[in-house]
């Protein structure tokens, strides 16, 4: 239970970094573009 707990907050933080991370990409490209 504690493990799967963990796994889930694992997969939170890292699909959190994910999406910061495509929203800096599509903000240089939209940059890069204008």
């Amino acid at each position: 239970m504690d493990t799967l707990q963990v796994m889930m907050h694992d997969n939170k933080r890292t699909l959190l970094l994910v999406i910061v991370g495509l929203l800096l990409l599509a903000e240089q490209s939209y940059a890069s573009l204008r």
